[in-house]
C-alpha cells in the first residue's frame, strides 16, 4: 500500500489549506531579521542584506549559497533604473512541448513527461493546480518557484523553466501554468516497490549519502523541506539522486527560535512527533525524523511506521520508540497537543527499536535510531549524519555515473500504484465471477440451494 492510500478526501483538503496562515504572512511579505520586509516571490526588488532568498532574483541564475550575500546592493538613486531595466528568462509557451504521459500526481500538482520540441530533450512538467483561480496562483508554487530559484546542488532538482498555455474562452479551455524540471528515470519509492529491481548494498548507501548531502545544503541555507518521502526522490539510471517537491519548502530563521510556522506538514508516515503534539516552533530537526524514516525504508524496502490516521501513527511512534518521559525528553510536557494526543492513546510503551531492526548491521541500526530521536534537540543532524561511521565501512557507497550502476526498469510511484491497482480490480472481478459453493450467490445464472447447484430459471417456479 503506497502513501497516497493512506490519505482521504477530508486529509487531502486540510494539506490544501495548512499553509493558510504562512499565506497570508508572504501576501505582504515576511520580516527580516533586519526590520525590512521579504518581498512576494518573484518581484524585482533591492535585496536586503540579510535576505539570501531575494537576494538571488537580481541575477538570474546565481545560486543560493550558505551564509553568503550574493550581489551588492546598486548605486544610490539607480534603484528605478534597476527594475525598468530587468527582464525574466526562463518563460516558454506550452506549445514547444509535446506531452508523453503523466507519472504523478499530488495536491498541489501532476506531473507529466514531455519532449522539448526545439531540443528533443524528454523533461518532467509540474501542473500548477489552481483550486481557485479568483485568488490567483497558489502561494505555495510562487514559493516553490521562489525557492527553486534560489538554489544549486548536484542533489537538489534544478527548474528549468516556466512553460504557459493560454486558455481559450471558444474551446472553453482555461489557462495553464507548468514547472519545467529535469526528468528522472525513477523515483525511489517506485523503485522500492518494484520487485524486478535489486538494490545492492554499496547502492543503497550512495543514494542515502547523496540525500543526506541535499539536506545539509538546504539547511545550510536556512531551508526547510517539510515534506521528506521516498516519492519525492527522484533517481536516474546512472545512480544519481535529486531531492525534489518544494511546495511545502521555506526559509526558516534559525536563531529566531520563537518564531511559530504551521505544523500541518509532512505526510503522515514520514512526520515527527513533535508535529502530531502541535508544535510550532520546530527547525531542521523536522526534516531529519523523515530522513530516519527514509533510511529505515531503504534498508527494508518498505515503509516503517505506516498508521492510518494521526493518533495511530504517534501510537506507531511510541511503541517504536517508547513513549516519551520527562528524562529523555523534559519538553514534551508543553507542547499544545500533549494531553489530548496522550489522552487518545491508552497503553504506555517500551522502546523496542532493537527487536524491531535485529536484522540491520550494527552500524546501520545505530544512525537509524540516531535519526528516530524523539527528542527533537538530540536528533542528529544531515552534517553530523554524513561523518558517520556508516558510510566508511564496507560495502563503500557506490559511485554515481560509474559501473557501479546499471538501469532499472522505469520504476514511479504513480505508474506502480496505477498497476496495483488494475491487478487487484481484475482480481476481484475474477472472485465476482467465481461461484463457490458456500450458500452465497457469485455467478450469474445460478443459485446453490442446500449444497446443490440448480438453473437461474428453476428458482423462479412459484
Amino acid at each position: 500500500m503506497s502513501n497516497n492510500e493512506i490519505e482521504s478526501s477530508t486529509s487531502n483538503e486540510k494539506k490544501r489549506k495548512r499553509v493558510k496562515e504562512e499565506e497570508e504572512e508572504e501576501e505582504l511579505g515576511e520580516i527580516s531579521p533586519d526590520g525590512s520586509y521579504f518581498s512576494p516571490p518573484m518581484a524585482p526588488r533591492h535585496p536586503s542584506q540579510n535576505d539570501p532568498l531575494s537576494q538571488t532574483f537580481t541575477e538570474e541564475d546565481l545560486p543560493l549559497t550558505p551564509n553568503t550575500v550574493t550581489s551588492p546592493p546598486p548605486p544610490s538613486g539607480q534603484e528605478n533604473n534597476l527594475i525598468s531595466s530587468r527582464s525574466f528568462k526562463g518563460c516558454s509557451k506550452f506549445d514547444d512541448y509535446e506531452p508523453i504521459k503523466k507519472i504523478g500526481e499530488g495536491t498541489f500538482g501532476e506531473v507529466s513527461t514531455a519532449k522539448h520540441k526545439p531540443t528533443g530533450r524528454t523533461f518532467a512538467l509540474k501542473k500548477i493546480l489552481m483550486h481557485n483561480e479568483k485568488e490567483g496562483m497558489p502561494i505555495t508554487a510562487l514559493r516553490e518557484i521562489r525557492i527553486l530559484k534560489a538554489l544549486k546542488h548536484p542533489n537538489v532538482i534544478s527548474l528549468f523553466e516556466i512553460a504557459f498555455q493560454k486558455g481559450d474562452r471558444q474551446i472553453r479551455r482555461r489557462g495553464s501554468i507548468y514547472m519545467v524540471f529535469p526528468y528522472m528515470d525513477h523515483d525511489l519509492s517506485g523503485l522500492l516497490d518494484n520487485k524486478n529491481v535489486r538494490i545492492t548494498a554499496a547502492q543503497i548507501k550512495s543514494y542515502f549519502q547523496q540525500l543526506l548531502r541535499a539536506v545539509e545544503y538546504l539547511h545550510s541555507c536556512n531551508i526547510l523541506h517539510r515534506d521528506m518521502k521516498t516519492s519525492n526522490i527522484l533517481i536516474d539510471n546512472q545512480g544519481n539522486l535529486k531531492l525534489a517537491d518544494f511546495g511545502l519548502a521555506r526559509d526558516f530563521e534559525r536563531d529566531n527560535k520563537e518564531r511559530e510556522y504551521t505544523n500541518m506538514v509532512v505526510t503522515r508516515w514520514y512526520r515527527p512527533p513533535e508535529l502530531f503534539m502541535g508544535a510550532v516552533k520546530y527547525d531542521e530537526s523536522v526534516d531529519m525524523w523523515g530522513v530516519g524514516c527514509v533510511f529505515g525504508e531503504l534498508l527494508k524496502r518498505r515503509p516503517i511506521l505506516t498508521g492510518q490516521s494521526d493518533i495511530d501513527q504517534l501510537e506507531k511512534i511510541f511503541m517504536l520508540c517508547g513513549t516519551p518521559t520527562m528524562a529523555d525528553w523534559p519538553e514534551h510536557i508543553n507542547l499544545p497537543a500533549y494531553k489530548s494526543t496522550i489522552s487518545a492513546i491508552k497503553s504506555s510503551y517500551s522502546k523496542s527499536f532493537s527487536e524491531r531492526f535485529s536484522s540491520l548491521h550494527k552500524e546501520e541500526a545505530n544512525l537509524l535510531e540516531l535519526f528516530l530521536e524523539m527528542n527533537p534537540l538530540k536528533r542528529i543532524s544531515a552534517k553530523k549524519a554524513l561523518e558517520h561511521e556508516y558510510f566508511i565501512t564496507y560495502p563503500l557507497p557506490a559511485q554515481p555515473g560509474s559501473k557501479d550502476f546499471s538501469p532499472f526498469p522505469t520504476s514511479h510511484e504513480y505508474q506502480t500504484r496505477q498497476e496495483r491497482h488494475k491487478a487487484e480490480a481484475e482480481a476481484e472481478a475474477k472472485r465476482a465471477s467465481t461461484t463457490r459453493n458456500d450458500g452465497n450467490w457469485r455467478g450469474k445464472d445460478r443459485r446453490e440451494y442446500d449444497g446443490r447447484w440448480k438453473d437461474e430459471r428453476d428458482s423462479r417456479v412459484s
